[in-house]
């Protein structure tokens, strides 16, 4: 600097300040005492939130602003809201967090094995039971997954045969409740007095009951002069 009255010279260091130039990857530092054209700088950047697609990227020194992109980092499930359901993801430069629903895909294991529901987007994957819904047929049941749609088509697990009356029982599937109802099957049983019997169902607990023979005669003789019978 030079004095107006007596012409000395006193020698100051610049002030300067980040100024926006046509290039967008550097600003120029400018004196703002005696507008002196310095070095270029590469830009400090800060980022800001925008809004859910973009943020704010701005140099810290000179202003200087754009937008871009989130740079998200991968999706993780989100465990503070419901991980079986959720998962989000963090930009990893304005911190802009947020969440969406798995895209879920379930691939049938086996019957008894279950599915596998995993996010194809995310690490979440867990192994789960079939949600049957069940359809009953006389001679079978299909059953299928209301999660994966496996189909399986499987025969009656039928439990304890039951008296249901004079002449019928019946069984009922485990798994379906389909009924199957069929006739006795007798098993007759002669006393040792002649003229009785017992009978009962080879299948459930119907019977254990007497009654009288029913004869009828037969059309050969097996001794000369004598008519022979038996039981119907």
């Amino acid at each position: 600097m030079v004095c107006s009255v007596c012409g000395g010279v006193h020698t100051l260091a610049h002030t300067f300040k980040a100024v926006q130039i046509d290039n967008a990857d550097e600003h120029r530092l400018v004196c703002t005492v005696c507008n002196y054209a310095g070095d270029y700088k590469e830009h400090t950047y800060a980022f800001e939130y925008e809004d859910y697609k973009d943020h704010k990227r701005y140099c810290t020194e000179c202003g200087a602003y754009g937008y871009m992109k989130h740079n998200f980092d991968d999706y993780v499930p989100y465990y503070e809201l419901d991980p079986t359901q959720w998962h989000a993801h963090t930009c990893a430069d304005c911190g802009w967090f947020s969440y969406y629903k798995h895209d879920i895909v379930c691939t049938d294991l086996g019957h008894d094995e279950g599915h596998e529901r995993a996010c194809t987007e995310c690490s979440y994957k867990e192994t789960l039971a079939h949600t049957f819904d069940t359809t009953a047929y006389p001679d079978k049941h299909i059953q299928i997954c209301g999660a994966c749609r496996a189909r399986y088509e499987l025969p009656h697990t039928f439990g304890e045969v039951t008296e249901v009356d004079d002449t019928y029982h019946s069984t009922t599937c485990s798994v379906c409740g389909y009924v199957q109802k069929e006739k006795h099957t007798i098993v007759y049983t002669a006393l040792s007095d002649g003229i009785r019997h017992t009978y009962a169902c080879a299948d459930c607990t119907y019977g254990g009951k007497t009654a009288l023979h029913t004869f009828v005669y037969d059309t050969d003789y097996t001794l000369s002069g004598f008519k022979t019978a038996h039981c119907a």
